[in-house]
Formats: C-alpha cells, sequence, structure tokens
C-alpha cells in the first residue's frame, strides 16, 4: 500500500508500508518478529548484556522490572565499548559468503555488512555496562549476535531486551539514506519499527523486496515465485535457445591436448558441448601506413590461469586476417614461453610490431573503427553422472563455432519490439562523468552501445516474458498488490542477469567465470576483452541462476520480523513528526566517491521497461533524478568542483538537520563514513555541526572484503567509521586553546592506546582514520571554535591539526617514548616512520599524501621536496606517491653523508648501512665513522621499523619483507655492526688525541 503518492518532478515522499493482506488462495506469512517457534523463553535466567539506568531487579536479572529502561541522559553501549576485534573478523568474512541474500536481491554499491549493522544498531538503543564484568559479558553478546549465520535464540533474546529497555515498546529507528536497505534490515531483524527513506527508484525498489515484500507475504511469495521462474525460463529456452547452439567438439590437437593436462575424461564420451561463454577482444585499425591489419587489444586473453594456464592468442593470416590459437601449459609462464608474449602492457599490432596507444584507441573508437574479434569459446562438458551438477569446461577456438551476422539479430529484435511495444534503449548515457564508460572517451554515448545486438534480443525478450507473466498473475485471480511484488523481484532478478551479460564484462581466468561489469570497483569501466555469457548455460549469471538466487533471498528474508516503511524521498524534508526516533543509523553518501544516480542509470533504464507502469510515480524520468542527489559531482555543476561541494555539504547539513529534528531528545545519530580525504572529512563535520550535532564516539569497523578490486595493491580504507553523535544544546564558542586542544590531546592518546595496544587490532590507515574521528569530539562541542585571536578554526585547520596530535601519539607508541628522545629525531625520518606505519608499501593519491605530511612540516613534492632531491624517499607516478626502500636508495655514495646543509636524515644514513651490509660489508666501518650518527636514535629508529615493534598490532608491519628481514639482521646484530664501529671510532679518537698532546698539536 502507498500512501501519499503524487506524481511528476514535485514528488517529496512517498510512503509504503506493504502490501495490504488478502484473504483466500494467496495465504501471508508475517511471524510476529522475533517470535521463534518452540523457543521457551527463560525469564529467570541472568541476562548480562544489558543494563538499565534502574536497580538490578530482586530475581538477579540485568532487564528491568517496569517503566523506561533508557532514559534522556544514557551512555550507550556504542559510546563505551565495542568488541572490534570479534566484529571485524565477522563483518570482513561476511563478503566473502557466496549467499549473502541482502546483496543477492540486487546491486547496491558500498553497502554495508548487516553483521556489522547488527551489532551497531543493538549497541545504539542498550546503554552502556557499569562494570568491567559487565562490559566483558556485553561484548561476548555483541559478538554472538552479529555472527553471519546468528542463532535465531541470540535474537530473540535481543529483540526482547530492547523492547523492555524501551517501555515495551518497539523502539523507532530510521535510516534516512537507505540504499540497499541492509541498516533498516537489522534494525527490523532486533524487532524496531524500521523506517527506510532513500531518493533513488533504484534504491526504492531495491527497499522493497528486502524490507517490505517478503515479510508481507512470508515463504508462500518465494513459492509463487519459483513457480513463475520455472515457466519463464521454459518460454526463455523455446525462444532464445536457437541463438546459443550446442558445439561440436573438434577432435583438433589443442583440444586432445587439454584433455590431456587437465583430465578431462568426459571428452572421450561427449562429441558435444554445451556453450558457456564466448571471449571477445576488441580491435583497432593498425596505424601504419600500409598495415591497416587489425590490432587486438590484448596480447593474449587468458582464459585459466590457476591448476594450469590456457590462453587465446592472436597471430595474423593471409596478412591481413586476425586468427587466434588455444595455446594450454602447466603455468601462465609456460604458456607465455610458448607464444613469446610477455605482459600486458601497451597493444601492438601482431603483423608489424606498431604499438597503439590509448589516445589512438580512443580516437578510432569515437570515429567508429573499434571492433570485435571473437578470441574463444568457453563450453561446458556433459557431467561425469549422469546427474551430476559438475561440469568440467574446455576452451575452444573460434572456428569451432558458427554464428549469425548482426543483421540477423537486429531483424529479429525490431520485430519484438514491435509486437510489444517495448521502447528500443535510446536513453542518453552522462558523457561528462567517468563514472561509466560514457565519459571515458570511447564515444559510447547510449545504454544500447553497452550490448551486443543478441544481447539486447535476448534481454528484451526477458522483458516480455516477464510483464506477459504478470498479465497472467492477474488473470488467474492472484491480487494486484502480490503480483505487484513478483514482477518486482522478476526485475530484480533482470538487474543480476544485465549486470553479467553485456560488452563490459570480463573472464576472471582464476575462478574461470564472468565477472559482472558493475562490482567493487563502483563504476562502469572499459574493458578491452570481454566476456558474452551464454544466459542459457548453467553457470553464475546465468537466468536460472539468477532466478534461483532470488527466490533464496525471500525465503531468507520473510524469516525477518515485520515489514519496515520504506519510503521514497527527500531526506531535507522528512515528513515525520519532531521527536519521532529512538535511533537515526544511516550510512550517507561519500560525498564525491560513488555517483548513484549515474551507476543505477544502468539498471534504471532496463526496471522502468519492466515495472515502470506499476510504479508511475518512480518512472516519470527518462533516467534517476539528480537534483537532490547528495553527491559533489562537478559535472552536474558545469564542471565547479567549488559548487559540486558547496551543493554536497548543504545537502548533508540539511539532512543531518532533520535527522536531529526527528530524534527524541537523548537519542543517537549513529553515521557511517569511510571516505578519506581532506574535503570529504571536513565536510561531514561542518554538516554536523551546523546540523547542531556533537560527536561522542568513533569507531573503525572492517566492513570490506580484503579481496575486492580496489584492495588490490592499494592502500584502500578497509574500515569504516561509525560516528556516534548526539542532539547539541549549546550554541556557544569554544576556545581553541584552553577548551578543544588539551581534550584533543586526550582523546587522542587514549584513542591509540585503546584501539592499537589495548588488544582490538586496529593499525595503519584505520587507526589513523579512527583516532581523528574521536578526535571530532572536542572540536564539534561547540556551535563554533576560535583561536585567541578571535580568528575561527576551520573544518580544515582542525582536521589538520588533529591529525599531527595523533601522529605525534603514534610516533611516540612506536618508540616506545614520549618527549625529547622523540622529538631529536629529524623531521624526514618521523616522516618515514609514520608513513611506512599507515600505509606500508602502498601508492597513496596525491591530495591525502598533501594532508598526510602537513602537519610534519615536511614539503613532499617539487624541487625541494622528497621527490625532487635525489636520491629520492619518495617516489611519484602519476597522481600517487609512494616512499623507496632501501634497496632503491642504497647504492648512492653520498647518501647519509652531511652537506653544507647539515646532517643527513636518519633514514638516508639507515638506507645506506642496510645496502652496505647486503652488498659490501666490508664498507660497514668506514661508513659509520664518515656518516658518525648519533648511534643512539638510529638504533631507535632501527626498532621502530622493525617487525617486533610495529608488529604489535597485525595491520601494521611497515616496509617490505626484505626491508624488515634487514632490519631484523641489523638489530641482532648491533653491537658488533654499530657499537663495534662507534667503539673503534672512540679508540682512535682517543689515541690521535693523545699523540697531539705528546708533540704539543693544538690543532683542532
Amino acid at each position: 500500500m502507498v500512501h501519499g503518492a503524487t506524481t511528476g518532478r514535485h514528488l517529496l515522499a512517498l510512503r509504503s508500508v506493504g502490501p495490504s493482506r488478502q484473504p483466500g488462495r494467496y495465504p501471508d506469512h508475517d511471524p510476529e518478529p522475533c517470535q521463534v517457534p518452540g523457543l521457551r523463553k527463560e525469564r529467570g535466567r541472568r541476562r548480562p548484556l544489558l543494563r538499565c539506568s534502574r536497580e538490578r531487579g530482586r530475581t538477579g536479572s540485568a532487564w528491568p522490572e517496569g517503566g523506561y529502561g533508557v532514559t534522556e541522559n544514557d551512555h550507550r553501549l556504542i559510546e563505551d565499548y565495542l568488541p572490534l576485534d570479534k566484529l571485524n573478523a565477522i563483518a570482513s568474512k561476511e563478503k566473502l559468503h557466496p549467499r549473502r541474500y541482502v546483496e543477492l536481491v540486487h546491486y547496491w554499491p558500498a553497502r554495508r555488512p548487516i553483521t556489522a549493522c547488527r551489532a551497531a544498531i543493538y549497541s545504539a538503543l542498550v546503554p552502556a555496562p557499569r562494570t568491567e564484568n559487565e562490559r566483558e559479558d556485553a561484548a561476548a553478546f555483541v559478538a554472538e549476535l552479529a555472527a553471519y549465520k546468528v542463532h535465531p535464540e541470540k535474537v530473540s533474546e535481543a529483540c526482547e531486551g530492547i523492547k523492555m529497555l524501551h517501555s515495551g515498546q518497539a523502539p523507532k529507528v530510521l535510516d534516512l539514506f537507505a540504499g540497499g536497505g541492509a541498516i533498516p534490515l537489522e534494525a527490523a531483524r532486533l524487532g524496531c519499527e524500521s523506517h527506510a527513506v532513500d531518493y533513488n527508484p533504484v534504491a526504492h525498489l531495491i527497499e522493497l523486496c528486502t524490507l517490505v515484500y517478503p515479510q508481507t507475504f512470508g515463504l508462500g511469495l518465494a513459492d509463487d515465485f519459483e513457480r513463475w521462474s520455472d515457466l519463464i525460463l521454459d518460454r526463455m529456452k523455446d525462444e532464445i535457445g536457437d541463438l546459443y547452439p550446442s558445439i561440436d567438439l573438434p577432435q583438433a590437437d589443442d583440444v586432445l591436448h587439454q584433455a590431456d593436462l587437465f583430465g578431462l575424461d568426459s571428452l572421450t564420451s561427449s562429441r558435444q558441448a554445451a556453450p558457456v561463454a564466448y571471449i571477445w577482444a576488441r580491435t583497432v585499425p593498425c596505424r601504419r601506413p600500409g598495415c591497416h591489419a587489425p590490432v587486438p587489444l590484448v596480447r593474449q586473453a587468458w582464459l585459466r590461469k590457476k591448476n594450469g594456464a590456457i590462453a587465446a592468442v592472436p597471430r595474423i593470416a593471409d596478412g591481413k586476417r586476425l586468427v587466434w590459437n588455444i595455446v594450454s601449459g602447466s603455468s601462465p609462464e609456460a604458456v607465455s614461453q610458448q607464444t613469446e608474449q610477455t605482459g600486458s602492457g601497451q597493444a601492438v599490432c601482431v603483423s608489424c610490431n606498431t604499438p597503439a596507444p590509448s589516445d589512438y584507441v580512443k580516437e578510432m573508437a569515437v570515429g567508429g573503427r573499434m571492433g570485435e574479434s571473437l578470441a574463444a569459446v568457453v563450453a561446458a562438458l556433459p557431467p561425469k553422472q549422469p546427474h551430476g551438477n559438475r561440469r568440467q569446461k574446455i576452451y575452444l577456438g573460434p572456428n569451432s563455432i558458427h554464428l549469425l551476422d548482426d543483421s540477423a539479430y537486429r531483424r529479429r529484435l525490431e520485430k519484438l519490439l514491435a509486437d510489444t511495444k517495448l521502447a528500443p534503449l535510446l536513453e542518453r548515457m552522462n558523457t561528462a562523468d567517468s563514472t561509466t564508460v560514457a565519459g571515458r572517451g570511447y564515444g559510447i554515448s547510449h545504454w544500447q552501445h553497452l550490448f551486443t545486438p543478441r544481447q539486447l534480443l535476448v534481454l528484451f525478450t526477458f522483458i516480455k516474458q516477464i510483464r506477459r507473466a504478470h498479465t497472467e498473475m492477474l488473470a488467474e485471480g492472484m491480487p494486484e498488490d502480490r503480483a505487484r511484488a513478483l514482477a518486482t523481484f522478476f526485475g530484480m532478478a533482470f538487474g543480476r542477469v544485465v549486470n553479467s551479460f553485456n560488452m563490459f564484462t570480463r573472464w576472471e581466468p582464476r575462478v574461470q567465470r564472468t565477472m559482472g561489469a558493475i562490482g567493487d570497483r563502483q563504476a562502469l569501466k572499459m574493458v578491452y576483452d570481454f566476456s558474452e555469457l551464454n544466459p542459457l548455460a548453467e553457470t553464475q549469471g546465468c537466468l536460472a541462476f539468477a532466478l534461483d538466487r532470488e527466490a533464496f533471498c525471500i525465503r531468507e528474508l520473510a524469516k525477518v520480523g515485520r515489514p519496515s516503511v520504506v519510503t521514497r524521498g527527500n531526506a531535507e524534508k522528512l515528513f515525520y513528526d519532531d521527536e519521532t526516533f529512538d535511533a537515526v543509523i544511516t550510512d550517507p553518501p561519500y560525498y564525491s566517491s560513488i555517483y548513484y544516480a549515474d551507476l543505477s542509470a544502468f539498471f534504471y533504464v532496463w526496471l522502468k521497461r519492466i515495472v515502470g507502469d506499476l510504479y508511475p510515480e518512480h518512472f516519470a524520468l527518462s533516467s534517476p533524478p539528480k537534483r537532490r542527489e547528495a553527491v559533489a559531482q562537478p559535472s552536474e555543476h558545469d564542471g565547479d568542483a567549488g559548487k559540486a561541494k558547496e551543493h554536497y555539504e548543504r545537502l548533508m547539513r540539511n539532512s543531518l538537520a532533520e535527522a536531529r529534528r526527528v530524534l527524541k531528545p537523548g537519542a543517537p545519530l549513529v553515521c557511517v563514513y569511510a571516505h578519506r580525504t581532506t574535503e570529504g572529512w571536513a565536510t561531514l563535520i561542518r554538516a554536523l555541526v551546523g546540523a547542531g550535532m556533537t560527536v561522542t564516539e568513533a569507531w573503525p569497523v572492517q566492513t570490506e572484503s580484503p579481496t575486492r578490486t580496489n584492495a588490490l595493491g592499494a592502500a584502500a580504507l578497509s574500515d569504516s567509521i561509525f560516528f556516534v553523535a548526539r542532539r547539541r544544546e549549546q550554541t556557544g564558542t569554544g576556545q581553541y586553546e584552553t577548551d578543544v586542544q588539551p581534550q584533543l590531546h586526550e582523546i587522542a592518546r587514549e584513542r591509540v592506546r585503546t584501539l592499537w595496544n589495548g588488544g582490538k587490532g586496529i593499525g595503519g590507515a584505520d587507526l589513523l582514520m579512527a583516532a581523528v574521528g574521536a578526535g571530532l569530539r572536542a572540536y564539534t562541542r561547540f556551535a563554533r571554535v576560535d583561536y585567541a585571536n578571535g580568528e575561527e578554526v576551520s573544518a580544515e585547520s582542525y582536521l589538520r591539526d588533529v591529525e599531527g596530535v595523533v601522529l605525534d601519539v603514534i610516533l611516540d607508541e612506536i618508540f616506545g617514548l614520549r618527549g625529547s628522545a622523540v622529538a631529536n629525531v629529524d623531521s624526514i625520518t618521523r616522516f618515514y616512520i609514520l608513513w611506512r606505519f599507515t600505509y606500508r608499501e602502498a601508492k597513496i593519491e596525491a591530495g591525502e599524501a598533501y594532508v598526510f605530511c602537513y602537519p610534519q612540516g615536511v614539503e613532499i613534492d617539487g624541487p625541494d621536496g622528497l621527490t625532487g632531491k635525489a636520491p629520492k624517499l619518495v617516489e611519484k607516478s602519476g597522481s600517487k606517491f609512494r616512499v623507496r626502500t632501501y634497496t632503491e636508495r642504497g647504492d648512492d655514495e653520498a647518501l647519509g653523508l652531511a652537506t653544507n646543509n647539515g646532517a643527513a636524515p636518519l633514514i638516508d644514513v639507515l638506507h645506506r648501512l642496510l645496502y652496505l651490509l647486503d652488498e659490501r660489508p666490508a664498507d660497514v666501518q668506514r661508513y659509520l665513522e664518515i656518516a658518525n650518527p648519533n648511534h643512539e636514535q638510529l638504533r631507535l629508529v632501527t626498532q621502530a621499523l622493525s617487525a617486533p615493534v610495529l608488529g604489535r598490532a597485525e595491520a601494521s608491519n611497515a616496509g617490505s619483507t626484505a626491508e624488515r628481514g634487514a632490519l631484523s639482521r641489523l638489530n641482532a646484530n648491533w653491537r658488533s655492526i654499530v657499537e663495534g664501529a662507534a667503539y673503534a671510532n672512540e679508540v682512535e679518537s682517543l689515541v690521535t688525541g693523545q699523540l697531539g698532546l705528546f708533540r704539543g698539536d693544538d690543532s683542532k
């Protein structure tokens, strides 16, 4: 049921409380929230997880005997303690789980793990423990409650406790940037009255399918979905099965070699295989005059890279025709040796070796001269057992199959569109931004350009069958709201298919399957070799797989409490009354990290054709609305980054002010944030302060998969920061020197000790960002903060100060000392140690690197910076920086020696010393005599950089493996290497001095 529905462009809010109940053939399955059949409630047993502000009851139970369990000024568990080590282990593993039902409903970028959300919601709704024993009990319970496969009894216990602590009522929880619905789902699971708001139509439909439809219609909806799925799939096979015919297996040498190498025993008993995917390579004509042969934009198309290797390798036949050979071997190196291919690098003409640079490739693409060449076909052999599921793969050359000309597919598509009255895919893409391939200079401007003619024919056939099924549901008497729910779930399944069924997917040779175009990269990027999936194959991403996953999601989500209240509307203008909610818990947009409208438009244009007539108020436009989207996207402001920043800050401030308005007095706001630039953080700070909120705590929770694409070779923040904030009642001005700075130092030292040395396992960049986040507490207590001279302390200035304070504290902890001993170490060496601790070997974007260096008084770039002076301590590559190791710098003869500008940084001495120990150990003593470093400080630096010190937090192993090994060897032999040389130097000085006295020499 939808309340307050309006149409057109002036939509502010649409409230859906779930479909109305209908008697008869389609029974409802709406369990009461948190009721577990057969579970006996043990009312008298000790429940150590909760504490109320009342005294403990006579029975010894931790439950209140009546009245309101949490009060306006109660300190909440999330403001006191979280078992970070356990939560991080649980949350980071969740994204590796193959059946994550929340994410499987439909893709939505940067969705938080449900385990972390559940822990945050519960901890925000219950009071903090009073004693250490209670704290330990609470931590143990939270860890058990946050388990991905949580025991129903734990959920029931948490539900009962939360309800009793809130006067016997289900607390109201709001997420005003609900996105994929993870936070509202977990609030509903914990027995709360859950409310979800989002501006994006695609997100709104995902939320309905996650938070409303399964809980309203129950398990019967899954049964209906499976029945109609079977019918749709059968019809799809009948209509498009001829597009993907079986393949007659050739008895060629490459096929027989694969059979021998990989044990394809079923090959001997079968003469046919089913196509799984078609691997295409993009081509451009050679730019050398007189050649013009097609240039494949990949050196080789890798097909398999685990337990052996297979690649499709291009060559030129007849002087101009591109052909592909299938080459197999025991390893990728063996394949490369056979083909004389090295690396990927720049595309090169196979005929004349003329390179095809990126600019030329884009020029050809814009001019319509980029083509595709079929490199290989992935086929599945019949299973070994008659009813088995495991099908071995074999890789065939393109000559093994015959494909129709694209014109044949186009003619069939034109007829289908004419018969069904479906609109062709003519919507334009945003070519002004690089979120999608349309903004990357390849001449791609419309959504239809992302698909082959065969893919378009399949996708429009799928739409036709979904719409036909919906019509038949109504004809057989199914209630409209139930039929709408089923059609919407088929739209979700379509989204899963289309993400794996376009010209920008890729074949992953390590797992041997097609990877979706939009995934953890949160962008739609160009790929030079793509995988065209067979939608009827038995593989991940196919039609049957997508439909099966949606049915699984419905069954799992039907178990979760009551339906939530789902609204599509503007977070700046919530329709709720003042002081409605017991908590607002939200994951807001991250400044400029993700442009949701552009990314979701990939799905929107298809959903509009599938269910647009069922939700006309949400699909009135040709693309998702952007005007009130809270992102800093310069392309939406005539390329003006300043205006984009102002737009984001205004929307965030207004939205957080609305959150403050609808919060009950003393109720917490939990804000999840993972953007790491100064601009993003400063904007969030200003929005919080401007909205009248003050930060009370900040916790880093690991929410990203360690195997995600962006994590490979990058220092991507592995943790999200969970900020906890309260309404700020005072409007006064604080003095920085007396009111803010002392508290900042206290907070920084406490956070570093607690998170790093306190056994929480937090280190590196995550420790830095978490401590900086907690440091906001001192600043956001006031509506404004001034220096003693009356000048306002800007958010950017405060961030620089707080980062400097935190870095100093971390440095103290690394050295195990405080005060002058650390301060006497030169600034460049301290910079190196902190960089290694924070980022290890990663390359860091320029903006973050500049912010990191600023409080340390170190210039990283420019002729006088660390990238300009030889031998460079820092290497700059494009817009990224990384620090260099001793193996890259140590061969410089002058490294570590004093100059006219004074003594060299200790890190230079150490790098030269490590190099000499490896390469020329006989020169070590002479070098130390000439360099003459302060060996006490040098040993401090050596110890700080070596694993026994930085290894106190697992994530904090600094430096490269080679450097850590060299440092360990130096530490182990310090006395003989360094102190021995120093002792010899002292003896020589003493002897020289005595001889001078004997001769009467008074020279210095």
